[in-house]
């Protein structure tokens, strides 16, 4: 128990350290980008995480349901007797030679189907809100110094004005 306990203690860190100090990074590249000139450059970083989220919602879109359902048979010494493959609302049953033995529409395809497609979409949508928090964290700052920025160069109009 007591090396388990050393273990946590100075495992912890080292973890804490693993994941807080590349987001610290990230963040502080984030706001060193958006101290520049160019007021377009600190768009880079939430423009590549947005990326990134589209492109991990289309490949569950995508790829969220291939193939189909199988079962096996077997005897207690591993030969398989027979095997059951649905795909495409059909069911298929090989012999334990591969040979179809009898071939017939799934009646529960279209339930499963609408199943799917719910459980697609629901999670295409919670996948997109979880990988956007960082591109909303960046937009923030960014708006944060773009705003900044406005409201300093508005000061200098207006001090300018004053002294004329």
């Amino acid at each position: 128990m007591a090396i388990a306990t050393l273990f946590g203690v100075v495992a912890l860190p080292i973890v804490l350290i693993g994941i807080l100090l590349p987001v610290a990074l990230v963040i502080a590249l984030q706001v060193w980008l958006c101290k520049r000139k160019n007021r377009w450059l600190g768009l880079i970083l939430p423009g590549l995480t947005l990326l990134f989220s589209l492109v991990m919602v289309f490949s569950v879109a995508a790829f969220g349901r291939i193939g189909g359902g199988s079962s096996l048979t077997v005897t207690a010494d591993g030969q398989v007797v027979e095997e059951t493959v649905t795909e495409n609302g059909m069911t298929t049953v090989y012999d334990g030679e591969g040979n179809i033995l009898d071939q017939y529409p799934d009646p529960y395809a279209q339930e499963d189907q609408n199943e799917s497609s719910r459980e697609t979409v629901l999670l295409a949508g919670v996948l997109f809100l979880v990988n956007n928090i960082p591109t909303i964290v960046l937009g923030g700052i960014w708006l944060h110094y773009r705003n900044r920025r406005d409201f300093h160069d508005e000061l200098k109009k207006m001090n300018i004005q004053d002294l004329e």
